[in-house]
């Protein structure tokens, strides 16, 4: 969070590689963000998207 105040992009952060989707708390305090990148990789490739766990109970 602090490097979300900061003005650090959340997806240089790793937030993308958390199991719950953070867009909606991002937009709730304000911080923009860019969807396309995602999953854009250090070199600037775009990864796929992660699989959806199949052991978590829904």
């Amino acid at each position: 969070m602090a490097g979300l105040l900061l003005g650090y992009n959340p997806w240089e952060l790793g937030l993308q590689l958390h199991q719950v989707q953070l867009e909606i708390l991002l937009d709730k305090i304000g911080i923009p963000y860019d969807p396309k990148e995602k999953y854009k990789a250090a070199d600037g490739r775009i990864l796929p998207k992660p699989e959806r766990p199949n052991n978590l109970l829904v």
